[in-house]
Formats: structure tokens, sequence, C-alpha cells
């Protein structure tokens, strides 16, 4: 991977999708007029609309439709970046999914990652809205490859791995990560972005949702940290926009210096290799 620029764009989102899509495309109208060209923008995960629970899902869809597909190519081409947004998708016939779509420098749909797994928990299911993926992503950017984690994916180490076995240097995580009912959240995340990114030797480029919606608090927290788990650059809390640059031989380095994936013995990692011993 060679040295890049990354912007994220941390924000904060209201039950108003129209307004929603208006901020985001104003705060990447902000990087254009900035002359900022990074090589690579994200947006948080589901950044036309948080609360799920609180509107019809087939109204989030019609509003996040082929013109927003438009629009955000439109930023792409202008900003010369790669650009990654999530958002829910009308894919017909009563089916909804959350999908990361990807765009090209030049303004090209290179792709778009379904979310594979799906948040269900006391108060909340994803899964009443929006169907799951069967398939994880990697692209091949003119400088290097990453691979999209959307956010409870970040959970399961088994997707960021095959993400980098599959050849990714970078790992980009769209999110929208809240508190849970006892204040927490913002400390777990950390401690899996650090995990994916040293696990894995890549960078880790997260953008996060952050204020109050409904009835969801969101943590902020975008960031990127580097593959030696080193912090390199965080939003905190506010609405903002985050810049940072990344080395790309440090992924190089990191990798010759611990051979991890060398060292892997993928004939141990079932379940029939373990062996039970009882006390």
């Amino acid at each position: 991977m060679r040295d890049i620029n990354v912007a994220l764009i941390q924000m904060a989102t209201s039950l108003d999708v129209d307004a929603n899509i208006g901020v985001a495309l104003s705060r990447l109208d902000g990087l254009v007029a900035s002359g900022a060209r990074p090589d690579l923008v994200c947006l948080p995960e589901m950044f036309t609309f948080r609360a799920l629970g609180s509107r019809r899902i087939s109204e989030v869809g019609v509003h996040a439709g082929i013109g927003l597909v438009a629009e955000l190519a439109a930023r792409a081409r202008r900003l010369g970046s790669y650009l990654v947004g999530t958002w829910i998708v009308d894919e017909g016939g009563g089916v909804y999914t959350n999908r990361c779509h990807v765009f090209s420098r030049g303004g090209d749909l290179v792709g778009g990652h379904r979310k594979t797994h799906l948040f269900d928990a006391p108060g909340h299911a994803e899964s009443a809205y929006v169907t799951a993926g069967d398939r994880l992503s990697v692209v091949e950017a003119d400088f290097g490859t990453f691979g999209i984690v959307v956010c409870y994916e970040l959970r399961f180490p088994e997707v960021a791995r095959t993400l980098a076995l599959a050849g990714a240097e970078c790992l980009v995580v769209p999110n929208s990560w809240p508190r849970d009912g006892a204040g927490r959240g913002r400390e777990e995340l950390g401690v899996l972005l650090a995990a994916a990114a040293v696990q894995n030797q890549a960078y880790v480029v997260h953008a996060n949702q952050t204020g109050v919606v409904a009835d969801l608090e969101l943590v902020g927290g975008s960031c990127v940290i580097d593959p030696s788990g080193r912090l390199v650059a965080s939003a905190g809390e506010r609405d903002r926009d985050l810049l940072a640059r990344l080395d790309g031989t440090l992924v190089d380095e990191v990798r010759a210096r611990r051979l991890v994936f060398a060292h892997r013995r993928p004939e141990l990692y079932e379940p029939a290799s373990v062996v039970r011993l009882k006390g």
C-alpha cells in the first residue's frame, strides 16, 4: 500500500432523511472547497437515517434511492477520491439491505457490500428491517486493497481476518455505534478497533455517527489506527471531519516484524480439533 490521505465524516443525524442527506453532501462539498483532495473518504453507517424503529423502512429506502448514488458519485469525481457511503437500500420485492457503496475516483460505483451480521439485541432487531448479505468485500484501489467492515461486523474477528487474508491492508469501518443501556460503548468500541488493527496488521479507518437521535446516543470516536495498534488520529465526540495520513510502508514493516500470517495453523481452528480435558 502506498501513502494516502483519508477523510472521515463524523456527523450527527436527525429524524429527517432529506436533512441528513443534505448535511452529508454539504460536508463533502466542504472538502472539495478546502482543496483537501483525500485519497479515501468515508461516511458513517446509515448516515441517511439511524433510528430504524421509529419510521417505516420503506420511507428511508425511497429517500435514499438512485438520486443519492448520483449525488455521491459526483462528489467522488469532484474530490478525485474513493468514497464510501452506507445506507438502507430498497432491493425490490419488499427486501431491504444495509449496503455499503464504494465509488471510484472517477465517480463510478465499483461495488456494494451488504452488511452480513445484523445487530439483534433486547429492544432492537436490525433483522426485522433488513436482510443480511452473504459475501464479504475487498476493494482493489489504485493505492492498495481495503476491506469493508460495517458496524456490528466488527464484533466478529473472522470478518476482519478473512478480509486480511484476501489482501486487505486497510479495514474501512463505517459505523453507527450507540451507547448501551448502562452508558457504555465507546471504550468497548476502541478495544475492538485496536484489536482488528493489531491482529490483522492493517490500518483501521473508522467513521462513526455522534450525537443523540430519538432515544439513541451515538458515541463518535471516528479514528485511524495503525497496524501496530497506535491511534493516529481521533475525532472525539464532536460533529466534525477528521483528516489523517496513512504511511503505506508501515503495513509491510509490521508484517515483516511479526509473521502472524505465516504462523497461522488453520487446521486447528475448528471445534473438531479441540481436545476436551476433564478435571
